[in-house]
């Protein structure tokens, strides 16, 4: 357990850290068109570009109707490549809203229901302690799966059979369904594996979503990115030490959510459970 005078020590030092280093000025451009209700956004836009090393875009819509459409800086800095308006990046974690939205399709058109024990449509997930875990104790992060045990080779990740032994060998970190803990990496896999087995056609989460969502929707939104399109996307890097203490001590709601973590002692036995799992993340997602 981290001794909670150390964590405060070193969150100070952090903060004199950060705050003596200034932020890199990024020289590049920005564009695109806002109407006119939003004429602050431009002057906004062009600040938040100027903290940051390299590029961002931003879109704004109202009743369907795009307000503002901008972009600026840098897809690739260490090669000047610049953001452009097709310019992709990676959606980290938002992705999970496109796996929510399909479980609710499938709701909707009676393939489960959220009350439905896993176990119904796949009887090895019974074992662990997962036995009662619902549907909806999935989708709100309160199964307790925010890693699963035994090795996760990233050979393994594009197996879903590999993957599926790992889910049901996997114990709950908490008894399922008493708390609720950010499954940041586990729940697309989770997710994927009630998807094949309760649609029609068995397909995965992606096909899904490729085949029912985004031919329909026209969005160039990906869930596993074609060959074809990797020369757009942008390249990720972590950010400096001193502009992620910054990032952190500038924030009421991370200030407060650490400290509490501190007090409770959930820093280590949640967050950082899940932090290096598995351990090839990075490298399908910084500097790729």
């Amino acid at each position: 357990m981290t001794n909670p005078k150390r964590a405060v020590i070193g969150t100070v030092i952090g903060v004199l850290i950060g705050f003596y280093f200034k932020t890199p000025f990024n020289d590049a451009d920005w564009h695109g068109t806002v109407d006119g209700r939003l004429k602050f956004l431009p002057q906004a836009f062009k600040s938040m570009l100027e903290e940051q090393s390299e590029g961002l875009a931003l879109a704004v819509y109202s009743d369907g109707e795009m307000l503002a459409d901008l972009w600026g800086g840098y897809a690739d800095k260490s090669s000047a490549r610049l953001w452009d308006r097709d310019t992709l990046t990676n959606v980290f974690s938002t992705a999970k809203s496109i796996g929510a939205l399909i479980i609710a399709i499938l709701v909707t058109r009676g393939k489960l229901a959220y009350e439905d024990r896993v176990p119904k449509f796949w009887p090895e997930f019974a074992q662990n302690g997962k036995e009662n875990i619902t549907v909806q104790w999935i989708v709100e992060h309160k199964a307790g799966l925010v890693k699963f045990d035994g090795d996760f080779p990233i050979d393994h990740a594009n197996d879903y059979r590999k993957v599926s032994k790992l889910i049901e060998n996997s114990k709950p970190m908490w008894p399922a369904g008493t708390e609720t803990g950010y499954h940041s990496i586990t729940y697309g896999w989770i997710l994927d594996q009630i998807v094949r087995r309760v649609d029609d056609k068995h397909r995965s989460l992606s096909q899904f979503y490729n085949e029912e969502i985004r031919i329909l929707a026209k969005d160039d939104l990906y869930i596993g990115l074609p060959r074809s399109e990797h020369y757009r996307v942008a390249r990720i890097t972590h950010a400096s030490r001193p502009n992620f203490i910054k990032s952190w001590v500038t924030s009421y709601f991370r200030i407060r959510h650490l400290l509490n973590s501190i007090k409770s002692g959930d820093l280590m036995r949640l967050m950082y459970a899940s932090s290096d799992y598995p351990k090839w993340m990075t490298l399908i997602t910084v500097r790729d």
